[in-house]
């Protein structure tokens, strides 16, 4: 579901949401128009909670709002990916410094959200407080079928930013 990053969730969205859910399909957001004036990725996961009902988890960190939005970071690939302009070409990096508790605080959200999937990996988390990223990214398509992971992206689709990114999600970890 598209929500536009200046306005956060709307009738629409709501409308979509309700009806994916009726229809028992998996849900997941694209927070689009990053580079947007007023865009704020912190509002839009609160909206999401409080009017939809339902727990978003980052598996994008948006870098930046507005005119400062460059890339996103991918907590599952822990690689930031920092755009030129508005062609689309982009550099992967080490996720920096300044976003490095953002991204563990991600990755908490999906081990949580993951381990509500199922028993074993429960106990397994609840023993050790953490889960592998093979054990994630295993569970991930049934743990977005089921709802317990909301995922949400973050992208400016007429820029092209983020938007290779989300498709590799879509193809590698929703479920089919």
């Amino acid at each position: 579901l598209d929500i536009s990053a200046p306005d956060s969730v709307e009738v629409q969205t709501e409308r979509a949401f309700h009806e994916a859910k009726e229809l028992g399909l998996a849900k997941l957001f694209v927070s689009n128009k990053m580079d947007k004036e007023r865009a704020n990725a912190a509002q839009c996961l609160a909206d999401i909670k409080e009017e939809l009902e339902v727990t978003p988890v980052q598996l994008h960190i948006p870098m930046g709002a507005a005119e400062s939005f460059k890339g996103i970071i991918s907590v599952l690939d822990n690689k930031a990916y920092v755009f030129e302009g508005n062609t689309g070409k982009f550099e992967a990096q080490d996720v920096p410094a300044e976003y490095a508790d953002a991204v563990q605080e991600a990755w908490e959200a999906i081990m949580e959200a993951v381990a509500e999937t199922d028993d074993d990996l429960m106990m397994e988390y609840l023993e050790n407080m953490e889960l592998s990223h093979e054990q994630c990214i295993n569970a991930m398509p049934a743990a977005i079928q089921t709802g317990k992971l909301v995922p949400v992206f973050y992208a400016s689709a007429l820029n092209l930013v983020g938007i290779e990114q989300l498709l590799d999600m879509i193809v590698k970890y929703a479920p089919n």
